[in-house]
């Protein structure tokens, strides 16, 4: 009877030990994983933040020569 109940004593522990450990290795994969999907998000807004600079910059360039050809036909016409 007592064998049996330190066998089962043992083999709650070794089943708990397992359990944490478990638990602390899913844990580790989880936050890996969102560190890794975290990093990726913010790599993503900045490349998102890049094309949407790049894209003000050429849409205010063309506004700016599209308002040259602009100014240069008005004052074209203002010399008639």
């Amino acid at each position: 009877m007592k064998a049996c109940i330190e066998r089962v004593q043992g083999d709650s522990k070794t089943c708990i030990a397992r359990i944490q450990t478990a638990s602390k290795t899913c844990n580790a994969r989880i936050q890996a994983v969102s560190k890794i999907y975290y990093a990726r998000i913010q790599g993503d807004s900045k490349t998102c933040n890049a094309h949407i600079q790049v894209a003000s910059k050429t849409c205010n360039a063309h506004i700016q020569v599209a308002s040259k050809i602009c100014n240069a036909h008005i004052e074209a016409d203002s010399k008639c």
